[in-house]
């Protein structure tokens, strides 16, 4: 097996899998990653899509928090673009470690100890604008849980150097 990036097999095991992400793209890549915020604020939760409220169980005057960022290598290439929603009730100091260091959310969730199971909702490919044009980037979605139910939505996309797009065909892709 060749390990040249895009791989066909190292991207399917990262985009089924139901672990760290930023464990798994350090691995693929032979590097640590570093975490660039592009933007992050609390929200409440009229303010963010039903379905990832719904998800999360929160109420449309609950109090979220909304995250934008990048895992990037160390000369600065972007390798997934991440939108999260987090619960906060109960998350405070977490929280507040995500917002005042540049630590990757998977490494930081490790050190608390928060999660206690990761559900995939699925995975695929979106239109998204790159370098002036349109290509098609992986992405995969899912949901961190704690003891008492959903935590954590993220959403993340995938630069196509890194990572292929997954064949239509295959019916384990969800939305």
């Amino acid at each position: 097996m060749t390990t040249d990036l895009p791989n066909n097999t190292a991207s399917r095991m990262l985009l089924r899998s139901d672990g760290s992400t930023t464990l798994l793209l350090e691995s693929m890549l032979e590097t640590e990653l570093g975490v660039r915020v592009i933007g992050q604020q609390t929200v409440r939760g009229e303010s963010i899509d039903g379905s990832i409220r719904d998800l999360l169980e929160a109420k449309p005057e609950t109090v979220l928090f909304e995250r934008y960022s990048e895992l990037e290598t160390p000369n600065g290439q972007w390798v997934s673009r991440n939108y999260v929603v987090a619960q906060i009730d109960g998350m405070e100091l977490f929280l507040g470690q995500l917002k005042n260091h540049k630590i990757p959310l998977g490494k930081l969730l490790m050190s608390f100890k928060l999660a206690a199971y990761r559900k995939l909702l699925g995975y695929g490919a979106e239109e998204r604008p790159l370098d002036g044009r349109t290509v098609r980037l992986p992405y995969k979605h899912y949901v961190i849980c704690g003891e008492a139910g959903p935590k954590i939505y993220i959403r993340e996309a995938f630069n196509p150097n890194y990572v292929t797009v997954p064949e239509n065909s295959d019916p384990a892709c969800g939305s």
